[in-house]
């Protein structure tokens, strides 16, 4: 699915540049764990395939992984901390692009 939109930001003509990025791994806990059974185990590998993917297009890549954690209150949203971490780290990687 993520390189489909890569395929269709580019087929547009209207960007210049794409970051893809990965969220990080989901984890089964807390109020949502059980609408995301099993999630957490297939989120495995989903960087690297994604990094793939984005090699593929031609793109950039960025692993939220690497920098935050999904919040453990529900396995899948980010904590406050976490946004403010990710948009830092973000921010960095656009502006080295």
């Amino acid at each position: 699915g993520a390189g489909r939109l890569v395929t269709m930001a580019q087929a547009s003509g209207r960007v210049d540049k794409i970051l893809l990025v990965c969220p990080p791994k989901c984890l089964e806990r807390g109020v949502l764990a059980q609408v995301f059974a099993g999630a957490e185990a297939r989120s495995e590998g989903l960087a690297a395939e994604m990094a793939r993917e984005a090699a593929s297009k031609g793109v950039a890549f960025f692993d939220a992984g690497t920098v935050i954690d999904s919040d453990p209150l529900d396995g899948v949203h980010f904590s406050a901390a976490g946004h403010r971490a990710l948009g830092r780290a973000m921010a960095e990687q656009v502006a080295s692009a």
